[in-house]
């Protein structure tokens, strides 16, 4: 049988075109990292989208890349410049990049980096759309997945987390052309081996090529500062967490990433935004962590354009403090240090305009977020608008970008606050004494400038103190800060709702035929499957009449809660499919616990 040896083929997540080898075509393409054969004969033709920096090749690439081209026939040696790292942290579902691949004994055997990192867990993965169970994951055939997938007792997959002491992957170890000594460590690995039968059957088997794995993960190990235990130049003494604060401060530290080091950061800053990112916040539904980040950054992105999309997906704010350190202050509605208070006295000059100019205003912020329950893709936010007079074709809607930001009920405080900065009743600068000094490093200031009817009214800090030294005046830029700015009540808070273009075509039936049981203080409220209800998930939640509503436990066709007290009691539940869609709610009133 034919081999083929590869260096790493760069790419991101979108289809690169098309090349040619050996008479067949060398395509490179798929949303997510991914190997396509076609019809032709196995080894004949392939195709790889990869992200992967230069240490890969250390354990996996380099030796490839130095062995000269062999003239066989039977043997092709591409050769490419190794691409970028690439990190992925929070939760992330991702195809990873080719490392290697080979066809012995009628088997196509391809090696992909997952992530070049140490991760937490496997959640699920895919061959291309069937979801399999992440547990049959080294344990032989991949044969259990709902609707069963085409390729049972064909398929095998083995993987690594990235440990630094791992072992090569047993499957890919066989192969003496790999062996034992390329361990990947440090790097979250798997290697699929797709079996052919004989020389005939491959199109048969695998009518539309070599199917294509991807992973859901809990991604990259993260510090925590608040934590004694992290070492934060050590990564192997940090855990994982979707803290949006951990996931911007490995950043910061990532040899990968920013670069920086813990004496560069003022790390009491972070422990407090890790504290405000756990904290409680209000959807339509009950409550989450106010900041999570989930995503990738690579080595190949400016440190520019990643730093944006961390801020942008917390609200955040990062500030150079008196003593050269950097602060993070995520967005949240703060009180300023009253010793930084800026009054009449201290008022040199003053140019702020009164509400922003007609041509910059806008009447609601619509964000974007990669949306989990929509196969990973990309999704619009219900927007936010400033008031019900603006909701029609002829609002002025701006767009927000949010890249790492996981959570509709998320994007929509951040455009919520948006829309308030953007519609902020005063903007502009003020000059003062050496008062405005003390604002160096600050988020927000409380200002009373009387001759404008500004009274101890709290203003953000939009740029930083800037000393004159011709009449040792102080500028700084500052607009108003509305109260509640980051507090967005999870009433006016809108679900995604369908994501097809045309509903019709992918209705998911609302469960019928409530009915709930008592015993003590715990209801048991059950409903009518239906043909095909391992397709669906069920959402569940329950509360006290006309309350708020809180999480129930479900499956299919039963749920149940626990209750504090006797009373009169509410439940509603819902499908949910696995691309999104969700049913109407189901809902049964009228529960009533002695």
């Amino acid at each position: 049988m034919a081999a083929f040896t590869t260096a790493l083929i760069a790419s991101g997540f979108a289809g690169l075109g098309a090349g040619s080898i050996g008479g067949g075509a060398l395509i490179i393409s798929g949303a997510y990292a991914g190997i396509t054969t076609g019809t032709l004969a196995l080894a004949q033709v392939l195709s790889a989208v990869v992200t992967v920096g230069a240490s890969v090749g250390l354990n996996a690439a380099l030796g490839l890349l130095n062995k000269p081209k062999n003239t066989q026939q039977n043997k092709i040696t591409i050769k490419q410049p190794l691409p970028a790292r690439f990190i992925d942290f929070g939760r992330v579902r991702s195809g990873g990049c080719i490392a290697w691949f080979f066809s012995p004994d009628h088997r196509l055997v391809t090696v992909r980096i997952i992530t070049c990192t140490k991760i937490e867990q496997l959640e699920v993965f895919y061959l291309d759309d069937y979801a399999c169970d992440a547990a049959t994951v080294n344990t032989g055939v991949v044969s259990n997945s709902t609707p069963a997938h085409p390729w049972d007792s064909f398929a095998y997959l083995q993987m690594t987390h990235g440990a630094d002491d791992q072992v090569a992957i047993p499957l890919a170890a066989e192969i003496a052309e790999w062996g034992s000594t390329r361990r990947l460590r440090g790097m979250a690995a798997f290697c699929a081996s797709y079996a052919q039968g004989n020389k005939d059957n491959w199109s048969q088997r695998y009518p539309n090529g070599a199917p294509n794995p991807t992973f859901v993960i809990k991604g990259a190990m993260v510090p925590d500062p608040r934590n004694p235990a992290h070492d934060l130049e050590d990564q192997s003494t940090w855990t994982y967490s979707d803290n949006w604060a951990r996931c911007f401060l490995r950043w910061c530290l990532d040899r990968d990433g920013w670069g920086l080091s813990p004496d560069d950061l003022d790390l009491d800053s972070f422990e407090a935004a890790c504290d405000d990112c756990d904290a409680s916040v209000a959807t339509t539904t009950g409550t989450e962590p106010r900041y999570l980040a989930w995503g990738r950054y690579t080595t190949s992105d400016t440190r520019a354009s990643t730093l944006a999309n961390f801020l942008a997906s917390a609200g955040a704010t990062l500030l150079e403090q008196p003593n050269g350190k950097l602060a993070v202050f995520v967005g949240k509605d703060r009180t300023p240090n009253s010793a930084t208070d800026i009054t009449d006295e201290h008022i040199r000059d003053v140019q702020l305009d009164r509400f922003p100019d007609a041509l910059d205003r806008v009447d609601g912020i619509r964000a974007r977020i990669t949306w989990q329950y929509a196969s990973w893709e990309e999704q619009e936010v219900p927007a936010v608008y400033s008031g019900a007079s603006f909701y029609g074709a002829q609002a002025d809607v701006d767009d927000l970008p949010l890249a790492y930001c996981p959570s509709p009920y998320q994007a929509q405080r951040i455009a919520y606050a948006t829309l308030k900065q953007r519609r902020a009743d005063w903007s502009g600068t003020i000059k003062t004494t050496l008062q405005g000094l003390r604002c160096y490093g600050e988020p927000v200031v409380r200002l009373t400038i009387s001759e404008l009817g500004i009274d101890g009214e709290i203003f953000e800090i939009t740029s930083p103190p800037a000393l004159d030294l011709s009449d040792m005046s102080v500028s700084i830029g500052v607009r108003s800060y509305a109260a509640g700015t980051w507090s967005m009540p999870g009433a006016e808070m809108q679900e995604m709702g369908e994501t097809a273009t045309n509903p019709q075509d992918f209705t998911v039936p609302e469960p019928e035929g409530l009915g709930s049981s008592v015993s003590t203080l715990t209801v048991t409220v059950t409903w009518d499957t239906i043909s095909g209800e391992d397709a669906y998930t069920t959402e569940a939640q329950w509360r006290v009449a006309a309350g708020v509503w809180v999480a129930a436990t479900a499956s299919a066709g039963t749920g149940s809660f626990t209750v504090p007290s006797a009373g009169t009691y509410e439940f509603q539940c819902r499908r949910v499919s696995d691309r999104g869609y969700v049913s109407d709610w189901a809902v049964l009133t009228g529960i009533v616990v002695i």
